[in-house]
């Protein structure tokens, strides 16, 4: 993944390698959007745990 210091590093890397930044932009979205669904499938299923007990 790329790390900018700078908004100049960072404007003069997507200039340069424009598909890297943006693969990079989106394996971090993926990653989010994998993490967001796991955390809401444990969530789903501590809600079904908790309704079994009432």
């Amino acid at each position: 993944m790329h790390q900018f210091s700078t908004p100049r590093d960072a404007n003069r890397q997507l200039r340069a390698h424009p598909a890297i930044v943006l693969r990079d932009h989106l394996a971090q979205t993926l990653d989010a959007a994998r993490l967001l669904r796991s955390l809401l499938a444990v969530a789903d299923k501590g809600g079904e745990q908790a309704g079994d007990h009432q």
